[in-house]
């Protein structure tokens, strides 16, 4: 059997720890590639099987197989969608995601004809506390860890041994497995797009760190790297209306656009003390309205001005002095410890404001009225998001949502 084997990374590259990272760097779609290989591989190479291992993501490589006939089977990553079922495309690819975090492991049978897959049989290991963990594994994982977890072994910050973080420079505080909190609420974000809190318009796609079982959830301080893993600083600057309702309506597009080649990340920004309604419907530049910010010091929300200034805090990067979370802002100042020098790891900003918490513990009243980008659940003049493409539940729509207008005064019907 020949096996012909086409492979990309990310169209995008990382887009929130600097514009450094991929300096320099062309990212593509992948349709040139396909476009040129599928031949070679089917005409010249004549495989037997054509297999892709793509992290273009789910809806792009879906996108992909349809366009493009002659691809058996794609392993896809990066949106932090699940497939328990394959996604099946009108071309006859295969197409598996097994989500984020390791959660589930695919398991796809092949047989072959002449050209091509005669029949094919696919297991989802669902990976949970059920599975009796590998000692030999268990071993190697406990040896890797120990200087990152309390004991004798750790690295405290000050010894030459001490963990650096490679985007700040800043050092690792205390081992990850601290407790650094307390919560009463499930705390995640990988709600799908038929719930309540969509996770798409949440603001992020990531399974549940942490759950409050019996009581209060512990919130460990490898929790928030979980959460965190770029590295990034926190800054306070200012910005405009404008630039706040551009950076909104720039990431709806990028996340609901019925054109899935023109997306660049996976949900809308959610932000503390902003609240706005969302029109999946309403096309480029029209899915935010109702934008609502309460201004420091205040309970009363007022409509965001786009000619008003603003603090606005977020990731930093020193790599990009004039950004904070990749917006244009003045009057820039980096969060540091007491010392008025010392930077601070953003997962180490979060562990100091739940301890000033009551209790150190997240509760409902902590975090206040949600959700706070509404859809149709909690405003019943809004539009729900569309229904799956395919057989799974589905994060993000995995064909975009089509810009109907007049919506709201009139949603789509159901397919």
């Amino acid at each position: 059997m020949k096996v012909g084997i086409l492979a990309f990374t990310t169209d995008r590259g990382p887009q929130v720890v600097g514009t450094n990272i991929t300096q320099g760097i062309c990212f593509t779609k992948g349709d040139a590639e396909v476009t040129a290989f599928i031949p070679i591989l089917r005409n010249v190479e004549h495989v037997d099987l054509l297999v892709m291992v793509s992290e273009l993501g789910l809806a792009n490589n879906i996108r992909l197989a349809e366009a493009h006939p002659g691809i058996d089977v794609i392993l896809s990553s990066d949106m932090h969608e699940r497939t328990p079922a394959p996604v099946v495309t009108s071309t006859g690819t295969v197409i598996v995601e097994e989500g984020d975090g390791g959660t589930m492991i695919g398991e796809l049978e092949i047989k072959l004809k002449s050209y091509g897959i005669k029949e094919w049989t696919w297991t989802a290991h669902i990976i949970n506390s059920t599975i009796a963990e590998n000692p030999t594994i268990a071993a190697k994982v406990a040896e890797v860890r120990k200087t990152f977890v309390s004991g004798p072994d750790f690295c405290q910050p000050t010894e030459a041994c001490a963990h650096v973080n490679p985007f700040n420079s800043t050092r690792l505080q205390a081992p990850i497995d601290t407790v650094v909190g307390y919560t009463t609420i499930p705390l995640h974000r990988a709600n799908f797009s038929n719930e309540p809190m969509p996770a798409v318009i949440e603001g992020s796609s990531h399974e549940a760190p942490v759950a409050p079982d019996g009581g209060p959830g512990l919130i460990t301080l490898a929790d928030l790297y979980n959460f965190i893993p770029i590295g990034p600083l926190i800054a306070k600057g200012t910005v405009s209306g404008a630039a706040v309702k551009s950076q909104i309506e720039s990431a709806a597009d990028g996340a609901l656009n019925p054109n899935v080649s023109l997306w660049t990340g996976g949900w809308l920004f959610n932000f503390a003390g902003l609240t706005m309604d969302v029109n999946p419907y309403g096309g480029t530049n029209g899915r935010a309205s109702n934008i609502m910010v309460r201004p420091w010091g205040t309970e009363t929300p007022v409509p965001l001005d786009p000619l008003q200034s603003y603090t606005y805090a977020s990731y930093f990067y020193a790599s990009d002095p004039t950004l904070v979370n990749r917006t244009p802002a003045t009057n820039i100042t980096v969060v540091t410890d007491i010392d008025g020098v010392t930077l601070l790891d953003g997962t180490e900003v979060v562990a100091r404001y739940l301890q000033l918490l009551p209790n150190q513990t997240v509760t409902a009243d902590v975090l206040g009225p949600l959700p706070r980008n509404r859809l149709a659940a909690s405003n019943p003049s809004l539009c729900p998001l569309p229904p799956p493409s395919f057989v799974n539940p589905e994060i993000q729509p995995l064909r975009g949502v089509p810009v109907v207008p007049g919506i709201p005064v009139l949603c789509p019907p159901s397919p």
